[in-house]
């Protein structure tokens, strides 16, 4: 985006890939009851997928440390290079897109099997069951507030409870069936994990 002077337009404006590099305006869209605006965009797609080896359904397992996304697809994928029959040239391909990480353009979409029996977990990297060490996992799941609280409703006895077991993962709960798109684009930076062996697909968008 650039405003350049005495070059038409000379709003705020995007060189776009038409023949001759043509220039079109930016506008924005108004917020009722706000003096901001919103800039008005429209998704344009991509040509290809950012990935170009194997979507290779997963059987996310009890772990720790919990692995990755781009864990599990890179032990599938070199496994499945190694016992299959592919060309030279694709084996190069399929070992080349897991070499390093995986690179969605915007994210990743996962779904887990209808047929699986638990949820999956996703999330960061404590993503997973929980310490057992901890505060958070003794049997009354309560966590007390430390320090001197003065002028407030709070008192220091004032207990904070969860609504589950010590042994409830840690993470966003994908139902069997459920699928959800996360806008994260390093496939190492989302963490998987199950109960027990749950299927999993995925797509890099």
């Amino acid at each position: 985006m650039a405003k350049d002077e005495n070059v038409p337009p000379t709003v705020p404006h995007v060189h776009t890939d038409q023949t001759g590099g043509a220039v079109l305006p930016i506008r924005g869209v108004t917020n009722p009851d706000s003096p901001t605006a919103r800039l008005e965009t429209t998704d344009t797609g991509r040509n290809e997928f950012a990935y170009e080896g194997l979507f290779v359904p997963l059987e996310i397992k009890t772990a720790y440390p919990t692995p990755t996304l781009y864990d599990y697809v890179k032990a599938a994928v070199n496994e499945l290079a190694t016992t299959t029959n592919y060309s030279a040239t694709d084996v190069s391909t399929l070992k080349r897109e897991v070499q390093d990480d995986i690179l969605a353009h915007r994210g990743f979409l996962l779904k887990a099997a209808f047929t699986n029996t638990a949820p999956i977990f996703i999330g960061n990297r404590f993503t997973g069951a929980s310490d057992t060490g901890t505060a958070m996992a003794t049997a009354a799941n309560t966590l007390e507030p430390k320090g001197t609280l003065a002028s407030t409703n709070l008192a220091k006895t004032t207990r904070v409870t969860f609504a589950w077991g010590s042994a409830t993962p840690m993470g966003f709960a994908l139902d069997p069936g459920e699928s959800l798109f996360i806008e994260i684009n390093r496939a190492s930076n989302i963490y998987l994990y199950a109960e027990s062996d749950q299927k999993m697909y995925w797509l890099s968008v």
